[in-house]
């Protein structure tokens, strides 16, 4: 972490060769800006890993071929969640339940938080190898798999209430 100033942290997250990307963390906000690193990291790695693989098959075992099958298990946990959300949003705004409406994104901003720190303590581990972007993703996909079935039960729970 290098401090520019007195309210701005900057973290320099390496990705794949010749690509940075850069998180700017607000020290007197609350508020982390995690949100986006997930969609860059996607982003970059789709930009960077260009082809045809196969993820079924058990000899794609090429670090770039891993690294796009990661992705894409991640692109899939990621939409599959976000569709769960937007269905409880949407009921929560029918039934005009404002209050659980904003615990909810509450709950649901500081988990993507929480998700994307904890992963960067594995991250950390690699960091300069060429698995560093696998390991990050294949934590993102792991938790955004636990997260799936934790806002599935929330979901039953507020539907039959």
């Amino acid at each position: 972490m290098k401090k520019h100033n007195a309210s701005i942290y900057r973290l320099q997250f390496w990705f794949l060769p010749c690509c940075f990307l850069f998180i700017t963390i607000s020290a007197n906000s609350q508020e982390l800006f995690y949100d986006s690193i997930a969609a860059n990291i996607i982003k970059l790695a789709n930009t960077q890993i260009r082809g045809v693989v196969d993820c079924n098959d058990k000899n794609a075992v090429t670090t770039a071929s891993m690294r796009r099958c990661a992705h894409l298990a991640f692109e899939k946990s990621h939409r599959n969640l976000e569709k769960e959300i937007e269905a409880i949003q949407a009921f929560l705004v029918e039934k005009q339940k404002a209050e659980q409406r904003w615990l909810f994104i509450t709950s649901q901003n500081h988990w993507m938080q929480f998700r994307n720190q904890h992963c960067s303590i594995y991250w950390r581990q690699y960091q300069g190898g060429s698995l560093q972007p696998l390991i990050f993703t294949d934590c993102l996909t792991r938790l955004t798999d636990k997260r799936l079935e934790e806002i599935t039960e929330i979901k039953e729970l507020i539907l039959f209430r």
